[in-house]
């Protein structure tokens, strides 16, 4: 199994050019890409590996690492999966399971709930009104 993301974004590619999305359209700026929707899947099957794809966690991720805030990781799904990573092995990521597996909620205890806790916080962090 591919846990870097660049399977996903390989898949999004093909399936731009099913959707019609990989061209310019007359109200968009260039090719419309759907990678947003398929990480939200992704991490919807996969919770403890895949994140979504999300512009206001994109920047939290950027005020994380100290990286300019409209840092785009290339486009690339698998680098902003790698700075996740690094914001998770890191200071917040240990808050956040801290957080989480001392809740009084079995539920918000389990390990498949902390990236979606980092995610949103990363979202608030990126300028989010949560």
């Amino acid at each position: 199994a591919d846990h870097s993301g660049n399977g996903l974004q390989a898949l999004e590619q093909g399936w731009r050019q099913r959707f019609g999305t990989h061209k310019k359209g007359e109200s968009q700026k260039g090719p419309k890409p759907i990678i947003s929707v398929l990480s939200k899947v992704a991490a919807f099957v996969r919770p403890t590996i895949f994140i979504a794809w999300d512009r206001y966690a994109k920047r939290g991720v950027n005020v994380a690492c100290g990286c300019p805030i409209s840092h785009d990781f290339g486009g690339k799904y698998a680098e902003y999966l790698t700075a996740i990573k690094t914001v998770f092995d890191g200071e917040i990521g240990r808050a956040v399971r801290n957080t989480t597996t001392q809740s009084p909620d079995l539920v918000e205890r389990k390990p498949c709930f902390q990236l979606r806790v980092l995610d949103a916080y990363l979202m608030k962090l990126g300028g989010r009104d949560i």
